[in-house]
């Protein structure tokens, strides 16, 4: 996915040894200079490269470029002989096992400001209701420490777009966090029970 998605991931939280371990399941999507050099590869006179999407059909395939029923949002600038992004999801595969407490989905702005092992550490030290709240609070409380601003001049700040807005201060902040639940495992068995992150 383009830059908005790009570091979205996904972190399970295990208990090993009585202690809460954060591994990551998803890959970063940053663009390393491997990815980089790849793309360039494949699109050489393209400077303004995005290496996944969801719709934009008239990118992804030749046939659709040249048919004037798919609407585009900005000019190809001549005819692709292959697709530019591509329309593959990225899926990971894992067996959850006993141990296995809770998944945090997150965006950008929370792994910006929060580690995996930051981020598993507040879901298993606080109450389960509004957790996904507090993961956000404290990734707002990092962003403020700094930038050398206050929780509240974060959150007086307009959105958009220019140099005192929200989005100066941090990207979007989404959190999900699911709690895995004993019974799935007392009614399935464990080698039967997986997650798939795409």
């Amino acid at each position: 996915m383009h830059p908005w998605l790009e570091n979205s991931c996904a972190v399970i939280g295990t208990m090993v040894n009585r202690k809460i371990h954060a591994e990551q399941l998803t890959r970063d999507h940053k663009i390393n200079d491997q990815a980089i050099s790849e793309l360039k590869s494949k699109h050489p006179d393209d400077p303004n490269i995005v290496s996944r999407t969801i719709g934009d059909a008239y990118l992804k395939r030749p046939e659709f470029m040249l048919h004037e029923s798919f609407p585009k949002f900005k000019k190809v600038p001549k005819p692709c002989t292959s697709g530019v992004p591509s329309a593959e999801p990225e899926m990971f595969t894992r067996v959850l096992t006993e141990n296995d407490k809770f998944l945090i989905f997150a965006s950008v702005g929370l792994w910006e400001f929060l580690s995996n092992e930051q981020a598993a550490e507040i879901v298993q030290k606080n109450p389960r209701n509004g957790v996904a709240k507090r993961l956000l609070n404290s990734a707002l409380a990092e962003a403020a420490n700094r930038r050398n601003v206050t929780y509240m001049d974060i959150q007086a700040a307009a959105l958009g777009h220019d140099n005192m807005s929200r989005r100066s201060f941090h990207d979007d902040i989404s959190v999900i966090v699911l709690f895995l639940a004993k019974k799935l495992f007392l009614r399935r068995r464990v080698h039967n029970l997986f997650i798939a992150c795409i």
